[in-house]
């Protein structure tokens, strides 16, 4: 469907297609490709998402720890002041049979088991998958927009590059004519003025080539701090090749942004369930071993114990219906952010499409543009050599030259930025990216 619609858009007719493929020339998206595979393995944001996300992962098996209770050992150092505990009551005297002296030291185990029968325990694990799964999406989408960023910033630099094709290739037609104009100033057929008029036109024109090599250096500064690079000095080329839309028609149910804020509903929902289970019974099981010194430092015998303990508050001051309240709350603020970011995945992806459509009628329309102003300078340039037309006309006719080429390059590169823009709105990465161990896909080229 995709190539058939590329074929479409420059089959208006076949001059147009002749002159889109002189100019795209072979399609390479290698350059791109590896700078997005270098600045996905950089990234400190990408990578602090990543260390979240093993954090949430984390927390779930802490969650699911929480079902097998606890067993701890103990030593303790008692010491007593009470003479019932350490004296008889009445005679005869029997000192084998007291209990234990003031004075004791004990050791032994405990341990704790929680029976999960108001759900809080459970209740809390789902709220940790949600909470590790939403991390998971929100690192996927650091990483979707920190690639689509990548690419824009480099697609800026085509498209600079474009225009300072343009400009140069202007820069060299003044030079071609000044040496005219100069000879035509020595016989006499035109006046100075109209050489300075052309040389002032270069001079600008350098000015222009000035301008554009500051806002590419500090495009590059951008990039190198994504790539985590001191400098990036790769040579960036015109964007080369027609973009042919996600491969796949996609849903917006695979943006990361979308699923996390579905999980945190999740999240959120299950709060409800855990702070419900706050106001019920709670019921443990709780074993106990120890062995004390005895009497007078003799080793006594062990003792254990068993307890099976049921708690339920009778009154908490509403602490605990008030949580509730709240996490209900809290599920109808991220149940209606979930509804206002799939409100927004849709209007970014009409308007992605929209941007796509027009981007590509744009080019074709800016392809027979050039091949006009390309007419109309030559025909100017010989009517100048023959002394039949002004300076300030000649320069005219170049500048609306350059103008249009500068407009093909932006217009190329816009199509190519709409196409990465629709990309971002389905969840997917930029056309160039591809991960590391595959080869990468030319652009514009149909596996």
């Amino acid at each position: 469907m995709h190539c058939q619609l590329r074929e479409k858009s420059v089959r208006s007719s076949g001059l147009l297609v002749a002159v889109l493929l002189a100019l795209s020339g072979p399609a390479v998206a290698e350059e791109l490709t590896e700078v997005l595979r270098r600045v996905e393995a950089y990234a400190p944001a990408l990578q602090a998402a990543t260390a979240d996300a093993r954090a949430g992962e984390e927390a779930v098996r802490q969650a699911r720890g929480r079902f097998f209770g606890e067993l701890t050992a103990f030593v303790r150092d008692s010491h007593f002041n009470d003479p019932r505990l350490t004296e008889v009551l009445s005679p005869p005297l029997d000192i084998g049979a007291l209990p234990f002296d003031d004075d004791q030291i004990g050791y032994g185990v405990n341990g704790r088991l929680p029976l999960d029968v108001n759900g809080r325990l459970g209740a809390g694990l789902r709220a940790a998958r949600a909470d590790a799964a939403s991390a998971r999406a929100d690192a996927a989408d650091v990483r979707l927009r920190l690639l689509h960023d990548t690419a824009r910033l480099y697609r800026g630099l085509q498209q600079l590059a474009g225009q300072r094709d343009a400009l140069e290739r202007q820069l060299e037609a003044l030079e071609a004519h000044l040496r005219v104009a100069e000879t035509a100033v020595r016989i006499g057929r035109i006046a100075r003025v109209e050489l300075l008029r052309l040389a002032a036109e270069r001079e600008g024109v350098r000015g222009n080539l000035a301008v554009l090599d500051g806002l590419a250096a500090g495009l590059r500064a951008r990039l190198s701090a994504l790539m985590g690079v001191e400098r990036f000095t790769d040579n960036v080329d015109v964007a080369t090749g027609f973009p042919e839309g996600p491969r796949a028609a996609g849903s917006l149910a695979a943006r990361p942004d979308v699923i996390a804020s579905g999980e945190r509903a999740n999240a959120a929902e299950a709060g409800i369930r855990s702070a419900r289970a706050e106001r019920l019974p709670e019921l443990t099981i709780e074993g106990t071993w120890e062995r004390n010194q005895g009497y007078s430092g003799v080793g006594g015998d062990a003792t254990w114990q068993v307890l099976l303990t049921a708690r339920v508050s009778l009154w908490d001051g509403s602490v605990r219906r008030r949580g509730v309240w709240r996490a209900r709350a809290r599920h109808e603020a991220a149940e209606q952010r979930l509804n206002a970011q799939r409100d927004a995945a849709r209007a970014d992806l009409a308007a992605a499409k929209a941007s796509w459509n027009a981007a590509r009628v744009r080019l074709e329309a800016t392809v027979a543009a050039v091949e006009a102003a390309d007419e109309t300078a030559r025909i100017q340039a010989d009517r100048f050599a023959a002394g039949r037309l002004s300076a300030a006309d000649l320069v005219d006719a170049d500048a609306a030259l350059a103008s249009a080429r500068a407009d093909l390059a932006q217009a190329r590169t816009d199509w190519w930025q709409a196409d990465d823009a629709w990309r971002l709105a389905l969840g997917e990465p930029p056309g160039a990216y591809e991960p590391a161990g595959t080869t990468a896909i030319s652009e514009g080229e149909t596996p």
